[in-house]
């Protein structure tokens, strides 16, 4: 695990989206705030990237983007994970699972836990 200044709360989306398009991150799971997603989404968005200008992204999600060159060509939403009451059996709790496919790229996830630093 690696902290970087550009994946903080005041992080420009600039920064963010120059880490995310770099392609010396190679697979990664990067973790940040809500602010600086929605930013990234935005300007990602704007330079032509699959984004829905209705996306969301509450806390606890994940973003997975797959980067070609200078772009993202593919970008998949994954809800806050929901757990299962204890009583489940085992077998019940990913009863929605669908595995993505191959290769996933870059991860941004919302922290989950109120005060959380990437």
């Amino acid at each position: 695990m690696e902290l970087d200044r550009r994946l903080e709360v005041d992080a420009s989306a600039a920064q963010a989206a120059a880490m995310v398009l770099d392609p010396s991150i190679g697979d990664a799971v990067l973790c940040t705030h809500g602010e600086v997603i929605g930013q990234l989404l935005g300007r990602l968005r704007q330079a032509g990237s699959p984004i829905a200008s209705d996306a969301s992204w509450p806390k606890g999600s994940t973003w997975v983007l797959d980067p070609s060159a200078d772009q993202i060509t593919r970008a998949t939403y994954l809800p806050p994970l929901h757990r299962a009451p204890l009583t489940s059996h085992p077998s019940t709790l990913n009863a929605d699972y669908t595995p993505l496919p191959r290769p996933l790229t870059i991860t941004l996830c919302s922290c989950a836990v109120r005060g959380c630093s990437p």
